[in-house]
């Protein structure tokens, strides 16, 4: 894996292949955010486009503030719920906006 440092985030570029299958680099990935003791890990795809700012502090202060939340779930659409994958559509999650979120993060002492 190729690794940067950029600020307090560490850049992790991670690809599948037949000797490293995508559930075990996902469980590589946890296991190296629990042992760094890394406030979140973002998880993309080859395929994303990010054409806005992505406030990666806000969605930490969400997820150390609200107990039930166990995941932030940022994208372009509501309804994008094709896996291709498994060439289906999925049952959609609950998802619930929080408004404050970017606040709480302003007013944090995160170091992002």
């Amino acid at each position: 894996a190729e690794r940067g440092l950029l600020g307090c985030a560490e850049i992790r570029w991670e690809e599948e292949s037949d000797s490293r299958p995508l559930g075990g680099l996902i469980d590589g990935a946890v296991d190296w955010a629990e042992t760094a003791r890394a406030g979140g890990l973002l998880f993309t795809v080859d395929d994303a486009l990010w054409f806005d700012d992505f406030r990666a502090d806000a969605a930490l202060a969400l997820l150390g503030s609200e107990p039930d939340v166990y995941a932030v779930h940022a994208k372009l659409c509501p309804r994008i719920e094709y896996a291709h994958p498994n060439d289906k559509f999925m049952k959609l999650p609950q998802l619930r906006a929080f408004v404050g979120a970017l606040e709480a993060a302003d007013n944090s002492t995160s170091p992002m």
